[in-house]
């Protein structure tokens, strides 16, 4: 039950940085025993908290527990927290108040509750020696989300139940890394360069047109470098095709290396930046490769995303490889290898076990004002993109889109959010350029509720592009992909009071299907 109450709260530290405040040295010495016998260390105050916190507490020893001592009173045990909050040096805090007659930990929790709003931290209450009226005075702030806890070994629980939670969560959800370097991963037709040589039985594809079909997707041929590292580094990297999960992805070391050390990664495409990252960090290489720079790493990266980008058009090759020797500019030469090709009957993306990224969802529109934008389906990539929209949303259109006020989107929520199964749902993105640098200015989002057997839709446009059309052109483009992909109907639920969406449902058809409470639902058929 303690652990449903603590997940339930979506009070979820975003990481590992500990902080603990409290004004009982006992119950400070006793928390930190239970914490190390857990492995969790509290994190180190830096030194410009601590000069922060003394100012505060001038006669303390100011460590992490935070002793603020017993006969301070609750303006001063805020003032502490609010210190720790503007530093931003924690994830989590944990307050362990015990009540006294110059302590009020209601009027404690009602402070910080609002010092919270500017400043995002996942924090544990927890009132020691309350009594029955203590804890009546505590029950509503549980209705509103904010659960207070009357011991400190709940306390506690309560806070590893919600980093075991994370820690999990984390391993299911990926940073996806933006690379240094400039890059376009093409996805098109090449089938010019292949369909003279297909026939029903596999063939080699003649070097020439090889080379000038790996030269389409981004790979250049060169020749060896005349003047090579020490130790260089010869990799292999190609394709080959399993008969149950059909195309995969393998690499590993070349010549002699080879023979020492001839496991191979393996990976199933399609790759985002993530998944090519994981490859390498699985491969015999990948312990070479970190005594290298960044840059050769990111070069083996995107000469994995290219191959994977070949294999996921061209459902006609049944195996390739590439040759990649390491030259004296921190990048690789490019040899090729045989390609195996095959008349296929199955077309492009249905060979692959994976649904990949839907190159047909994209489209260049303009807004009213003449701009430019793209519009395209939304990638694991786009997690900073859609951070900094978050971020840019004024308090209505927050409440609008989430139908409560969410101060901070967390790594796991923006994750969920931008890696998504494109077979079970959809999310649009609007992209535009300022300044070199592309900018999300809206997303539409298309999610199929088992449950009901229904698709719902969930839109949100940054505050200033707001009548620009960038809201009509993301509707307009999924509901074509709606009825491309056969969906019958969708609907879209909205807070009463949001008068512009209603209007907005309205003008592209959608009819009232419902009403409960606060809410209309809006359905359209297709």
């Amino acid at each position: 039950m303690l652990a449903g109450r603590s997940l339930s709260r979506r009070n979820i530290p975003t990481g590992d940085r500990l902080g603990i405040i409290t004004n009982s040295g006992g119950i400070a010495i006793f928390t930190t025993d239970n914490l190390l016998f857990n492995e969790i260390e509290p994190t180190p105050l830096s030194k410009q908290l601590i000069s922060d916190l003394r100012q505060v507490l001038p006669h303390k020893l100011i460590q992490n527990p935070i002793d603020i001592g017993g006969t301070n009173n609750t303006e001063t045990f805020a003032t502490v927290v609010r210190t720790c909050l503007e530093s931003q040096e924690f994830d989590a805090l944990i307050i362990l108040a015990a009540a006294h007659q110059n302590l009020n930990p209601h009027q404690l929790i009602k402070q910080v509750q609002k010092d919270l709003e500017s400043n995002y931290c996942a924090v544990t209450y927890t009132w020691i020696n309350a009594k029955p009226k203590d804890r009546r005075v505590a029950a509503p702030l549980a209705r509103k989300g904010v659960y207070v806890y009357f011991s400190v070994p709940a306390a506690l629980n309560a806070y590893l139940y919600s980093r075991r939670y994370r820690h999990k969560l984390n391993q299911l959800t990926a940073l996806t890394p933006r690379f240094q370097r400039d890059y376009k991963i093409q996805h098109f037709n090449a089938k010019e360069f292949i369909a003279p040589y297909l026939t029903n039985e596999t063939s080699d594809l003649p070097l020439e047109s090889a080379l000038k079909f790996l030269h389409a997707y981004g790979f250049i041929s060169s020749a060896p470098d005349a003047a090579p590292p020490e130790r260089q580094l010869l990799l292999k990297l190609g394709s080959a095709t399993d008969i149950e999960f059909g195309p995969y992805l393998y690499l590993g070391l070349n010549g002699v290396a080879a023979e020492i050390e001839p496991s191979l990664s393996i990976m199933l495409p399609p790759l985002n930046p993530f998944l090519a990252q994981v490859m390498i960090s699985r491969s015999p290489i990948a312990q070479a490769l970190t005594k290298r720079g960044t840059r050769l790493n990111e070069d083996l990266a995107i000469s994995l995303l290219q191959l994977a980008s070949i294999i996921t058009d061209n459902p006609e090759i049944e195996s390739m490889e590439l040759y990649l020797s390491e030259n004296s500019e921190e990048t690789f030469d490019l040899a090729a290898g045989p390609v195996r090709i095959r008349k296929s009957l199955i077309a492009a993306p249905r060979h692959l076990v994976i649904a990949p990224y839907p190159t047909e969802y994209e489209f260049h529109d303009r807004l009213k004002d003449g701009r430019e934008i793209m519009i395209r389906p939304i990638r694991p990539e786009d997690e900073t993109l859609h951070y900094k929209l978050f971020k840019s949303l004024s308090r209505q259109s927050n409440y609008f889109r989430f139908f409560s006020f969410r101060r901070h989107l967390t790594h796991e929520q923006a994750a969920r959010f931008t890696q998504i199964d494109y077979d079970r749902e959809m999310a649009i993105i609007a992209l535009l350029q300022e300044e070199k640098q592309e900018r999300s200015i809206g997303v539409n989002r298309l999610t199929y509720q088992a449950r009901s057997d229904q698709h719902e839709f969930a839109i949100v446009v940054a505050d200033e592009f707001q009548g620009t059309g960038v809201g009509s052109i993301l509707m307009q483009r999924l509901l074509e992909i709606a009825r491309d992909r056969q969906v019958k109907q969708i609907i879209g639920i909205v807070l009463a009071e949001n008068l512009k969406m209603i209007n907005f449902c309205r003008a592209f058809g959608f009819k009232v299907k419902s009403q409960e409470g606060n809410s209309i639902t809006f359905s359209l058929d297709l």
